[in-house]
């Protein structure tokens, strides 16, 4: 991989402006841009890189899905604007209720579109995939991981309850009985701390699992790759990389997508 990371970032700036102030209609092309800049800075071996997506196959796929988020924004807040003072908090309360559901369902099927257009735009020489990822699979992965977590959260919400019932019930009195006052904080601390540390360790296992994987597994199983026969004999480019640096990017994640 090539390319210089401080034109990436001005890239990257100068199309975060367009889509501020387009009130993201610029968002497309601006993934397409960003992408195309980083695609083509991009080798397999010889066979360079390219992405063929354009921000305009994009924005026709998911014109719907702004409409419903930006389009509702703008119709409540005119609505609000018109209405009177005893109707305004109304229409603003269902506003922001109708768009507590409708934003992350919008978010979930536009990802679905986009890691669709990503996947069919990518080329290595004459070296192309063919996607087949459908939206309700990428909502799936979502529905799962929205499951998981919520059964997680209600699993731990009881056992945090029910510990905090028997220390007051009853370990609270004889710790403080056989153990000074400070010992007795500090062993409620550090229980605090471990619960809460497994919780989070938690979440972040269901996330990798039904969220991360799942969309990965999804994307693979529905990606067909065309022409590779182009790539039986390809050549490596470049200095072979150090074990060591490889090994310590990945256990540390750099550079994951």
């Amino acid at each position: 991989m090539t390319g210089s990371a401080w034109r990436y970032a001005g890239r990257t700036f100068l199309w975060d402006l367009a889509t501020v102030f387009s009130l993201g209609l610029a968002l497309p092309w601006r993934m397409a841009a960003l992408e195309r800049y980083k695609i083509q800075n991009t080798r397999f071996g010889d066979l360079p890189g390219d992405f063929v997506g354009t921000g305009g196959t994009l924005f026709r796929r998911g014109a719907a899905l702004w409409a419903l988020t930006v389009g509702l924004l703008i119709a409540g807040g005119v609505l609000a604007l018109v209405v009177g003072d005893a109707a305004r908090v109304g229409v603003l309360v269902g506003l922001v209720v109708v768009m507590s559901f409708a934003a992350p369902i919008a978010y979930v099927l536009f990802r679905g579109t986009v890691m669709r257009w990503l996947i069919e735009g990518i080329r290595f020489g004459p070296v192309a995939l063919e996607s087949r990822l459908r939206r309700d699979t990428v909502f799936g992965c979502y529905l799962k991981w929205a499951a998981a977590t919520t059964a997680f959260g209600a699993v731990f919400g009881g056992i945090g309850m029910g510990a905090v019932a028997l220390w007051a019930g009853g370990f609270d009195k004889a710790g403080r009985a056989f153990a000074s006052p400070s010992t007795t904080y500090i062993t409620m601390f550090v229980g605090l701390l471990l619960f809460y540390l497994v919780f989070l360790l938690g979440l972040g296992v269901l996330k990798r699992y039904f969220l991360d994987r799942g969309l990965w597994v999804a994307a693979a199983n529905s990606t067909t790759v065309l022409n590779l026969a182009a790539a039986d004999h390809v050549v490596a480019a470049g200095e072979a990389a150090g074990s060591l640096g490889e090994g310590l990017a990945d256990a540390l994640d750099v550079g994951a997508i």
